[in-house]
């Protein structure tokens, strides 16, 4: 390890948060929890430990469930170890001591993704087995258009779950009311009075025309040559 400064104390006092038997065999200087820290990797887990007068944190997690690493210098400064309930996360580490970490995690783990959480990287560390497109989602990250279609997915999702109000039958109101009763056709000559008589009756019992309606057709009809 190249860059010590800081974490003298982390590292004298480390045996303090190792399990019995358990190997270190990598360590990197970062910036952890926002002071001066030290990622380790250990033959069993992956630690990040900071140690200083004000303040001691670790966080450690099992080697066996790390799923990949978000490492890649030319786009961020940051370093990554994830798994599938969350991730340790540094910065500010010395160029030289982060890649020989990152070679020691993958020859403990030579099937560790490898990748950049940054939507327009590039290029991934050239380290490991190639890291899935990064115009396809990963643990790495999500790109513009796929979170797009998740966001209508779930629009779609909540829309098709929410129940649909009941349809309640129209009130008197809402009822359109039947317009004015049409005029029958004036008679031709020669038409069967009886006839016209009988479709005014029929009009008048479906209520298309009042008795008052019906008098004055029938003796309109009843005028008529």
């Amino acid at each position: 390890m190249r860059k010590t400064f800081g974490t003298r104390s982390a590292i004298r006092n480390l045996h303090e948060s190792l399990e019995a038997g358990e190997l270190v065999t990598s360590m990197l200087a970062c910036l952890y929890s926002g002071s001066d820290g030290l990622l380790v990797l250990t033959d069993r887990r992956a630690l990040a430990v900071r140690d200083d007068y004000s303040k001691f944190r670790l966080q450690a997690i099992s080697l066996a469930d790390v799923r990949a690493l978000d490492y890649a210098p030319t786009v961020h400064d940051g370093l990554a170890v994830l798994t599938d309930a969350g991730r340790i996360a540094v910065r500010k580490m010395d160029r030289l001591d982060s890649n020989a970490f990152t070679a020691a995690l993958v020859a403990r783990l030579p099937d560790i993704l490898i990748g950049a959480s940054h939507p327009h990287a590039k290029q991934p560390v050239s380290r490991g087995p190639a890291p899935p497109s990064l115009t396809q989602p990963s643990p790495l990250q999500t790109t513009p258009d796929v979170a797009q279609r998740q966001s209508e997915a779930a629009v779609q999702a909540v829309t098709a779950a929410r129940p649909v109000a009941a349809q309640s039958p129209p009130t008197a109101s809402q009822v359109p009311l039947p317009g004015p009763a049409p005029e029958p056709s004036q008679p031709a000559p020669g038409a069967d009075k009886e006839v016209l008589l009988s479709v005014l009756a029929d009009l008048h019992a479906k209520g298309l025309l009042s008795s008052q309606e019906l008098a004055a057709k029938i003796s309109q009809v009843a005028g008529t040559p």
